[in-house]
């Protein structure tokens, strides 16, 4: 199941707060108050609940049963049994036989793993039930209540588990994650408090199921837990039967104890190294200060906002700093973690170049630079806008908020002891809070956070660093005597935003309304397309995506630089404005920035407000009439993609992600990542002479959905993209020389595991060749999507009933653009036993193709498949992928229009026919990695 890991930052959304203080049976108490929206209650037996009402999507319920108990509270005998028993919790129970609790809630359209999940924390463990029907909250009732208390111990179905678990483990646990793991260790000292979760191999494989029970006793008790249910729900008659339902849950036998730690607050300068290949290449400067007292109270909510505009300042210092010429760096960050009850974190981290000497004065230039260059009023009052705006988009937005996410939200911060807020009460609070901060105030947080002691130093590194920890340590002092005598560099001033004006706006020339789907569609005279979908299904969301050109369509087919190289797009910036200088130029404005390339197009995309729709536009406007291309920006992505190239190496994932897709197109280089020889060799020059005739003449459509009118949409594209010069109308055509091609007859690739770390297992795939996503009628379309998820459980159930792997992963890709798609059923196993997964392949798909499919399997399959559908209309989401996912109008509108039917009719009879079309030995590929 999922696990939480270390990462730095403290994010600042709805929750107060993140620790938990300790366990009680009663809400917490403080001077904030909580949302009065929710229905707080507790049962004479402790445990807590929530209840929100919410309607987004229509008609669905979450339910969170969340458990105070996580990997620091395991004894060294014990480590790993937290998510072991977070596994067991699946294999069976007093009412739900083992695979029943899946079963059943697939009966009720959750799907495995998206809608039903579990996660275990250093802090806590969340069970997960999404549904698409508040009618099943019900029986998602009784199921937690299961996993409350009667959770079954089989010792069988315990060493089987085991082997998923060892399987999840190594998956898990690559270099990044050891990396992670050291490094926290080496900042808490204190063995409990840096406790992640994973497993102990010597523990976890063979483990006693009364062991296990007995840590699932002593921590799964009703006033360890919350329940929160988050949906269409009547909160009082909720009430009533969470009581009803849980009223018999005791405690059995001893409770444990919780754990305090001990985490030393003044140690001397020191460092420590974790060099392994595959891990990440990045130094830390860490502080450590003492734990924020929770549940939080209003001077300590401020403190942390405060805290906020002070990291937010810093980090855009060293954006600035990283990406200059002088400071080729791939990245550099300030960061602030509340290590939950342990200690408050502060970091200043930069990812490694090649020289680790220059990344740690880099890192000491730049402590320097945020303690010394003083903090000027207009750099606060940039950052302070821009988070006063984020907060009143929230509050605007605030009752089309999601059930999935707010019920997320609501059971992590329930069950870690801290008080719940409204959209509207944390606008308020940083309207108060922010409202005449001054440079001193605002410095002086900053020293608090670096500017007290030597740090802690952690180096993570490919490469062994020679002299080791002494001669990281001797290099600091020398660094720092001499940065000693450098004077404070100045802050440039603000930038401000010269993207207004592109000529006049442009006139739509034709216009089609498709009310059904509810899509108009305008043709400007310069040939820009623009589709819009209006919606209230989320209040205060616009998407924006914005297609031109031609893609890997136009590219050449023998280099993965023409591809590769369009990533430096976005960190070139502009013309009159650098990538840095665009954030605070920007600042309070609601924006995104991604680009993309697709098989058909490149994209711009992005998500903002009604009131910044004119603004969206114009970034994307003046990224086609005026891209910087800065040298800076060009290198600074040319060596995250050789780190990414060189991390990814170490693993039989990464080694998979890297070859896989280029090996699926038949050596298709467009699809393939270039060489560290390429990479070294592409220049800047090279993607302005790529990027000149996509950006000035290809076709262009513009899709906007979410909360906006046909006229806003049109008024805001004729003043922006409508305005650019005329456009070429026509998209490029596909044809032998630029088509793609699954594989044939393909014999099996094993890939190349000489780079690897050890990690003792196989990653297998088999992969079909289907078709493109239009070529098929709708009807195949949607038995190909069942038969994928029929074969995906399957899969599931084989493997791991035999205890072989944890991660079990069936896709059905396809090209919007290519006749060209391919089902592809993926497993990690243990080394030297990828052929029991082809073996089981062949006889799953033996059976589906003889129409072995019982009408409640394929329900099973069908009904998630439809609801995910139905809901996912709701979304802007999903309207913005449809749209933009082929430049003809009338296959798009189609499937928009009839999908939903097609899913409907499709029989087993008709998963059978496309399995016996599409899983055949004529075109499929078996690719493994691994050791």
């Amino acid at each position: 199941m999922r696990k939480s890991l270390w990462r730095h930052g403290l994010a600042f959304a709805l929750l107060v707060g993140a620790t938990l203080a300790a366990v009680a049976t009663e809400w917490p108490k403080t001077d904030i108050a909580a949302d009065p929206a929710i229905r707080l209650g507790v049962l004479p037996n402790g445990m807590r609940y929530a209840i929100l009402k919410n309607n987004t999507p229509v008609g669905a319920a979450s339910v969170r049963l969340s458990i105070a108990v996580g990997s620091t509270y395991e004894a060294e005998d014990q480590r790993g049994f937290s998510h072991f028993v977070e596994h067991m919790a699946f294999r069976g129970s007093k009412n739900f036989r083992d695979g029943e609790l899946n079963r059943t809630l697939e009966r009720l359209g959750a799907r495995f793993g998206a809608d039903t999940n579990a996660s275990t924390g250093q802090e806590m463990t969340i069970f997960q039930f999404d549904l698409p029907d508040a009618k099943g909250v019900d029986q998602a009732l009784a199921i937690a209540r299961d996993v409350a208390g009667n959770v079954n111990f089989e010792p069988k179905a315990v060493e089987t588990e085991a082997g998923v678990i060892m399987s999840e483990a190594a998956l898990r646990g690559g270099p990044a994650r050891r990396s992670g793991t050291e490094e926290l260790q080496f900042v808490l000292r204190d063995p409990r408090a840096s406790a992640t979760p994973g497993s102990e191999p010597s523990i976890i494989e063979h483990p006693s199921a009364s062991a296990l029970l007995n840590y699932y006793r002593s921590w799964y008790r009703p006033d360890r837990a919350v329940l929160t249910v988050v949906g269409d729900v009547d909160p009082d008659q909720l009430a009533k039967e969470i009581g009803a339902r849980f009223a018999d849950w005791q405690g059995i036998g001893q409770e444990g104890d919780t754990p305090v730690f001990k985490v030393p607050m003044d140690r001397a300068l020191e460092a420590r190294i974790h060099a392994e290949t595959g891990a990440p290449s990045r130094m830390t400067m860490s502080w450590v200060r003492p734990a924020v007292v929770h549940p939080l109270d209003r001077a300590g909510w401020k403190r942390l906002h405060i805290d906020s505009v002070a990291l937010q300042i810093a980090n855009r210092r060293l954006y600035a700093m990283a990406a200059s010429e002088e400071h080729p760096f791939t990245g550099a960050s300030a960061g602030q973690r509340d290590a939950r009850r342990a200690a408050l974190l502060y970091s200043l981290d930069v990812n490694l170049g090649d020289d680790w000497r220059k990344s740690l004065g880099f890192l000491i230039q730049a402590r320097q630079y945020l303690l010394e260059t003083p903090i000027s009023q207009a750099e606060i009052d940039s950052v302070v806008t821009a988070q006063k705006a984020a907060a009143q988009r929230s509050e605007a937005s605030a009752n089309t908020r999601t059930t999935p996410a707010l019920a997320g939200g609501l059971a992590a911060n329930a069950i870690q002891g801290d008080v719940w807020v409204s959209p509207a009460q944390l606008r308020a609070a940083i309207d108060q809070d922010l409202a005449g901060l001054t440079p001193e105030l605002v410095g002086g947080a900053l020293k608090t956070m670096f500017g007290a002691g030597d740090p802690l130093i952690f180096v993570s590194s490919r490469d062994a660093v020679e002299g080791g920890v002494s001669a990281v340590l001797d290099a600091y002092r020398a660094a720092v005597t001499n940065a000693q005598s450098r004077s404070a560099a100045a802050v440039s001033g603000p930038a401000t935003w010269p993207y207004t004006d592109f000529g006049a706006p442009g006139r739509a020339v034709e216009s089609q309304s498709a009310p059904d789907i509810g899509v108009t569609t305008l043709r400007f005279a310069n040939n820009v397309r623009l589709l819009v979908r209006p919606s209230h299904a989320r209040l205060n969301q616009v998407l924006v995506s914005v297609r031109f050109g031609s893609g890997r369509l136009g590219l050449a087919k023998n280099s993965a630089i023409p591809g590769w190289i369009f990533g430096a797009v976005v960190p070139g910036g502009l013309g009159a404005l650098s990538s840095s200088e665009m954030v605070t130029a920007l600042s309070g404005k609601s924006y995104g920035i991604g680009f993309g390339v697709t098989d058909g197009a490149f994209n711009f995309g992005g998500q903002t407000t009604p009131q910044d729709l004119q603004t969206q536009l114009q970034i994307f406007a003046a990224y086609l009439k005026d891209p910087g291309f800065r040298a800076a920006g060009f290198e600074q992505f040319r060596q995250q993609s050789i780190a990414r190239l060189r991390t990814a190496d170490a693993t039989p994932s990464g080694v998979m992600g890297l070859n896989s897709p280029m090996l699926l197109h038949a050596g298709d280089k467009r699809w393939a990542l270039p060489n560290a020889g390429e990479m070294g060799a592409a220049k800047v020059e090279d993607l302005k002479a790529l990027a000149i005739q996509a950006f000035a003449a290809g076709p262009m459509e513009v899709v906007i959905t979410g909360d906006v009118t046909v006229e806003e949409a049109r008024r805001a594209v004729a003043m922006t993209l409508g305005a650019l010069p005329a456009r070429r109308g026509q998209s490029l055509k596909v044809t032998r020389d630029n088509d793609t091609f699954f594989p044939s007859d393909a014999q099996p690739v094993v890939l190349p595991t000489s780079s690897l770390t050890a990690s003792g297992q196989t990653l297998a795939s088999m992969n079909w060749a289907t078709r493109g996503y239009f070529f098929t009628d709708l009807k195949e379309d949607a038995a190909l999507r069942l038969l994928t998820a029929l074969l995906r459980e399957r899969l599931l159930d084989a493997m791991r009933g035999q205890g072989l792997s944890y991660a079990v992963q069936v896709s059905s890709p396809a090209s919007g653009v290519f006749d060209y798609g391919y089902i592809s059923a993926l497993v990690t196993m243990p080394a030297g036993k990828g052929q029991v997964f082809y073996d089981a392949t062949d006889k799953i798909i033996a059976e589906l193709k003889s129409g072995d499919i019982s009408s409640d399997s394929f329900e099973r399959a069908r009904t998630p498949a439809l609801q995910e559908l139905r809901h996912g209309i709701e979304t802007n989401d999903y309207w913005t992928g449809l749209l933009n996912s082929g430049w003809d109008l009338e296959s798009k509108f189609n499937r928009a229009r009839h999908y939903e039917q097609a899913l409907e009719g499709v029989t087993p009879a008709d998963v059978a026919a496309a399995a016996r079309k599409y899983l055949t030995g004529g075109r499929t590929i078996r690719i493994s990695a691994g050791s």
